[in-house]
This record gives C-alpha cells, sequence and structure tokens, in this order.
C-alpha cells in the first residue's frame, strides 16, 4: 500500500483550513488545534477512499493471477467491491 497518492488529501487540508474562519463566535482567534481539526477532518475521507481502492485492486489482482476456480475468483470480485464500497 505504498502507491497512495497524498496530492489530494493534502490539498483538501489546505482547503479545509482556507475555509475556516479566522476567529470564534466569540470573537477570538481560533487555536492551532482548531486549524489541525479541520486540516485532518478534511483530508481523512481522501485517504479512506484512495485506501479503500487500493485494497479493492489487489484483492482484484490476486483474483486474475492466482489460479482460483470461478467460485473463489467470484467471492474474490465480491471482496474488492465491498473494499470500494459500492453497493452489491
Amino acid at each position: 500500500m505504498s502507491d497512495i497518492d497524498l496530492t489530494e488529501a493534502v490539498d483538501a487540508a489546505a482547503a479545509g483550513v482556507l475555509n475556516r474562519q479566522v476567529v470564534s463566535d466569540k470573537g477570538q482567534p481560533l487555536s492551532a488545534r482548531a486549524y489541525a481539526h479541520a486540516a485532518v477532518t478534511a483530508a481523512l475521507p481522501h485517504i479512506a477512499r484512495q485506501v479503500r481502492e487500493q485494497v479493492a485492486d489487489e484483492i482484484k489482482t490476486a483474483s486474475k493471477t492466482l489460479e482460483y476456480d470461478d467460485d473463489e475468483a467470484r467471492v474474490l470480485h465480491i471482496a474488492a467491491r465491498i473494499a470500494r464500497g459500492e453497493q452489491l
């Protein structure tokens, strides 16, 4: 799982921080923790999607390269769809 490109996640994190208010509702500057929270919250869905996609690709590759019978290959294809979050 070393092929994950974090560019999309970093862009989302930056946008999450840039879209954040500069001051709180009480007029106080936001803390570094609030900015970090906004960044991580924005980035996590992108990272999770990439990890799911990579797991699904690895399952699909295994089903093609290894010698499975039809039932086993079908189960691996279903596992790949589950990893992607697709409806069955």
